[in-house]
């Protein structure tokens, strides 16, 4: 019998390397039907339980979409095959797909906090936002209890886009509250970036929910403090609305010149003004009235929101932290 060749060798060894102990017929299945380079590794991971070489050989799948493909193929009944496989749909776009299998993963372990979280975030992804809260409460009640059996922080994910969820529903004093909460979290992991996109969309949330003048100026200031720390010009338009909302035109006026005095392009601060008042931005109707009128005070010229002649859809040129 003649030698095994070093080739063949080095070969399946750097395969399995590369693909995490997988045999090399499946590497080449998957990266054959682009499982490899589309998806992520957890994503990967998943669909290839559902996807072996065999089944692509023998069963004659050709999708070309791992996500139909996986959806044509039977699967062992587990929560975690089905809370990771509703990861990799939901990561490929099949939104109600993925939701489907989250659903089966829970109907197997309701304390599956994984699927409870994936959830919540396909209802959102769907526009059930009522639903899509339910569901993120109960995705942060579980983290919360996986927190206090570890003794440690709760995971600040599912509580930010809980908060997201409830500014889109005006349920601005919960929002406030859980971006705060997060972005504490975030502070003591040393994830200072999204530390201070939350602290700011919990000044936003705040400012909505206030109910005196105390209430609003504090909001103010903390967005003030944010524009001290990065002077970016979504952050001072929203110190412009905020504090022209609070009778402090003069700030407000410096600060809409103060943007472009610190390298915003005059186009940078229009598209800034214009995410704000998207439909789907952070800001709740409060404040966008305040730009509006700001904008409509301060002369806005023609393609500004709020100004009197407004040129094109300004619709999701930026997006605000």
């Amino acid at each position: 019998m003649p030698p095994k060749t070093t080739t063949t060798t080095k070969t399946t060894t750097t395969t399995r390397r590369a693909t995490g102990g997988q045999r090399p017929h499946e590497a080449t299945a998957r990266a054959r039907h682009g499982l490899v380079p589309t998806l992520t590794h957890g994503a990967s991971v998943a669909l290839c339980w559902t996807l072996g070489a065999d089944l692509y050989h023998n069963n004659g799948i050709t999708a070309t979409e791992p996500a139909r493909a996986a959806s044509a193929v039977v699967a062992p009944v587990a929560a975690d095959y089905w809370k990771a496989r509703g990861d990799a749909l939901l990561e490929v776009g099949e939104v109600a797909s993925a939701l489907g299998a989250y659903d089966k993963a829970l109907a197997d372990d309701k304390s599956l906090c994984g699927a409870i979280y994936g959830r919540g975030v396909a209802l959102e992804r769907m526009s059930e936002m009522e639903p899509a809260r339910d569901a993120l409460l109960q995705a942060v009640a579980c983290a919360r209890r996986d927190a206090e059996d570890a003794k440690s922080d709760v995971a600040p994910e599912p509580v930010v886009r809980l908060a997201q969820v409830e500014a889109k529903l005006g349920e601005w004093a919960s929002a406030r509250d859980n971006f705060a909460e997060a972005s504490d979290v975030m502070l003591r992991r040393r994830d200072k970036a999204r530390a201070e996109g939350a602290r700011l969309s919990s000044a936003l949330a705040a400012f909505e929910a206030a109910t005196s003048d105390d209430e609003r100026m504090s909001a103010t200031r903390i967005v003030a403090a944010e524009a001290r720390r990065r002077s970016t010009a979504e952050i001072r338009v929203a110190l412009v609305a905020m504090q022209w909302a609070t009778g402090s035109v003069d700030q407000a006026e410096d600060n809409w010149r103060i943007c472009c005095a610190d390298g915003c392009s005059a186009g940078t601060r229009q598209n800034a003004a214009a995410l704000a008042l998207d439909d789907g931005s952070a800001w709740g109707p409060r404040l966008k009235k305040k730009l509006r009128d700001f904008l409509v005070f301060s002369g806005a010229p023609a393609g500004y929101p709020g100004a009197p002649k407004q040129l094109g859809d300004t619709r999701g040129v930026l997006k605000m932290p």
